[in-house]
């Protein structure tokens, strides 16, 4: 998936993720399960939303017909980390909808049934705090290192070492040092197999984006 200007719209479906990371991943994720269609929109952040949603609707396809396609935007997932607390994360980005006279979803992981579908899915699967990176944990959780990691910050933290502002980075990293190319990040691990995409989780995201892809 090329990325495009979010305001140069050459698709009817969208997908707003948070940044390079999850687009690998998801991208990754949908190549799998062969989900194809949507133009990808990186938001940067939820602080960002508000602004970014502001701006597409007011973009020339956004409403009116996309050369080659026939009709304006029709779908868009939205694919953000839950971060501390879904619920509240949900509350903003449902606000963030609204300001942008978009419809919003009852909850997450649902879609909207309006003439426009908007679906908001909360990483990593809704309900609990996290991110990509936990998302991607999940789904090695019966990998013989899964073990290792708890154990491992904790000896960390009993010598005396400040641990890792981002604790699902740092776990995320430490299992990859494991592998065979300890060196990659999370994003471009995907590519080389080391995600499960077969796990409940990375599943459930799936039928998430082909429920908004929907005809």
């Amino acid at each position: 998936m090329a990325k495009r200007d979010p305001l140069q719209i050459g698709s009817d479906l969208l997908l707003l993720h948070e940044g390079t990371t999850d687009l690998k991943v998801i991208g990754k994720l949908m190549r799998n399960f062969r989900i194809e269609g949507y133009q990808p929109i990186e938001v940067g952040g939820q602080s960002r939303l508000r602004a970014l949603l502001k701006a597409l609707v007011l973009a020339p396809h956004f409403k009116n017909p996309i050369p080659g396609i026939g009709n304006p935007v029709r779908a868009m997932a939205v694919v953000l980390d839950a971060e501390a607390d879904a619920n509240s994360t949900f509350r903003s980005i449902c606000d963030s909808l609204a300001a942008a006279d978009l419809p919003a979803p009852e909850k997450a992981g649902s879609i909207s049934q309006h003439p426009l579908k908007v679906g908001v899915f909360l990483v990593p699967d809704n309900r609990s705090p996290g991110k990509i990176e936990d998302l991607c944990l999940e789904s090695v959780c019966k990998d013989p290192v899964w073990a290792c990691l708890d154990p491992f910050f904790k000896c960390v933290s009993e010598r005396g070492a400040q641990l890792p502002e981002n604790m699902a980075k740092a776990r995320a990293q430490a299992f990859l040092a494991t592998r065979k190319n300890p060196a990659l990040p999370v994003g471009l691990a995907a590519d080389e197999g080391y995600w499960q995409f077969e796990h409940e989780g990375f599943k459930n995201l799936a039928a998430f984006l082909q429920a908004v892809a929907e005809n």
